[in-house]
C-alpha cells in the first residue's frame, strides 16, 4: 500500500503542480488503533513555485480529493501550515509526529521539529484535546459506546493530560501516551487495540468498570487544569521558513 501511496502523491504534485515537503498518515492509523475498515488519511504539506504568492489573486491553500480505495487525501499550502502552527493548533504538532511517513524533506522537517515547542501553547491545545473527547462523548454514555468512539474519548484524554503534566505538547501514538497510565490500563487498552483491530468501526463494546473509572476521574482532573495565558511569539522564525521555501 505504501507504494500506491507514494505513486498517488507524485502523481498529485504533477497535477497540482506542487512540491510536496511532507506527507504522512493522520487518524487512527498513526494513533496506532486502525480498524479494519479504516481509511488511509493521508496529509500533505506542499509549496507552489514563488510566483504563485506573488499575486492579488491568491491560490487556494488547501485541496482535497474524494475518498476512492479507502484513500483519504488533504493538503495545506506551506502558508496555512505555518500560519496554523503559529496559533498552536495541534494538527501540524501531530502531523510532524506520525509514526507512517510518505514524503519526507528532511532540512524542512528538522526546521519544523526546532520551532514547534517555541509555539506550543498549553491553554490552547489543552481545550482542544479536551473538547474532543468531551464532544466524542455527547450523547452517550461511557458504559457501551461503539468501539471507535471510545478511542476517540480516550486518546484526546491522554493527550490532555499528557499537557497538564509535563507542560509540553503531547505524542501522538498511544504508545507514548501509555506513560501515564498504571500497568493494569495499559494491558486493557491493548487488549481493546486488539479487539478493534478485528472489528468494524461501529462495533459496540462493554466497557470495562476500570476504564469507565478512568474516563471519569481524567474529566475531573481536566476541568480544575488551569494554565496561564502565553504571550504572544514573534512570527519572523516562520516568515523566514516560508520565505525560503517558496524562493526554492
Amino acid at each position: 500500500m505504501k507504494n500506491k501511496i507514494t505513486t498517488l502523491l507524485k502523481n498529485i504534485a504533477a497535477k497540482e503542480n506542487i512540491t510536496i515537503l511532507y506527507a504522512c498518515e493522520s487518524g487512527s492509523r498513526a494513533w496506532g488503533f486502525p480498524s479494519t475498515d479504516s481509511d488511509y488519511d493521508i496529509r500533505i504539506i506542499y509549496v507552489r513555485e514563488q510566483s504563485a504568492y506573488l499575486n492579488i489573486h491568491q491560490k487556494k491553500d488547501f485541496f482535497t480529493y474524494p475518498i476512492t480505495d479507502n484513500l483519504d487525501v488533504y493538503g495545506w499550502d506551506l502558508r496555512k501550515f505555518l500560519q496554523l502552527l503559529y496559533k498552536s493548533n495541534c494538527t501540524p504538532y501531530e502531523w510532524l509526529q506520525s509514526p507512517i511517513v510518505y514524503i519526507k524533506n528532511d532540512i524542512f522537517f528538522d526546521e519544523m521539529l526546532a520551532v514547534l515547542p517555541m509555539y506550543f501553547n498549553c491553554t490552547q491545545q489543552l481545550y482542544h484535546y479536551k473538547g474532543i473527547a468531551y464532544g466524542s462523548l455527547k450523547d452517550d454514555t461511557i458504559d457501551s459506546v461503539g468501539i471507535k468512539k471510545l478511542f476517540y474519548i480516550v486518546r484526546p484524554l491522554l493527550a490532555a493530560l499528557w499537557i497538564v503534566k509535563y507542560r509540553q505538547y503531547p505524542p501522538m501514538h498511544m504508545d507514548g501516551l501509555y506513560k501515564l497510565l498504571s500497568g493494569d490500563l495499559q494491558r486493557i487498552f491493548n487488549d481493546l487495540i486488539q479487539k478493534k483491530a478485528a472489528a468494524a468501526e461501529r462495533d459496540i463494546l462493554k466497557i470495562d468498570i476500570a476504564v469507565k473509572a478512568f474516563v471519569k476521574d481524567s474529566f475531573k482532573e481536566l476541568d480544575l487544569a488551569i494554565f496561564e495565558n502565553k504571550s504572544d511569539i514573534s512570527n519572523e522564525p516562520l516568515n523566514q521558513i516560508f520565505k525560503k521555501w517558496i524562493a526554492k
